[in-house]
């Protein structure tokens, strides 16, 4: 999972790569730490396209606040450029892979 700490990097990895998701954690968050994981497996699983990213909001608490984020954990799944999910603090990985499973079939399953 790369790292994320400017603007500038996070631009420029949703600009590189078609479908992309974006992890917000804190280091002392044990929800971030415990879920982490589970978000890894999931998308290598069963989204084998998606790019993975993190954001330590709080060595880059701009750049968080930058994408309206104030509470961890908070995923971000990006398709061409365009936010297509967010789930913040309590959400469950199917339910996450549930809202993912469409733009990204249209977009790889084609």
């Amino acid at each position: 999972m790369q790292s994320l700490t400017s603007s500038q990097q996070f631009d420029a990895f949703v600009e590189q790569h078609p479908a992309v998701l974006i992890y917000f954690s804190s280091s002392g968050c044990g929800v971030c730490n415990a879920l982490k994981p589970r978000v890894r497996a999931m998308v290598e699983e069963e989204f084998p396209e998606l790019m993975l990213a993190e954001v330590d909001c709080e060595a880059s608490p701009e750049l968080a606040a930058q994408h309206g984020v104030f509470t961890v954990p908070t995923v971000t799944v990006w398709f061409e450029q365009h936010e297509t999910t967010r789930k913040s603090r309590a959400f469950s990985i199917g339910e996450l892979q549930m809202e993912m499973e469409r733009p990204y079939a249209l977009m790889f399953e084609v």
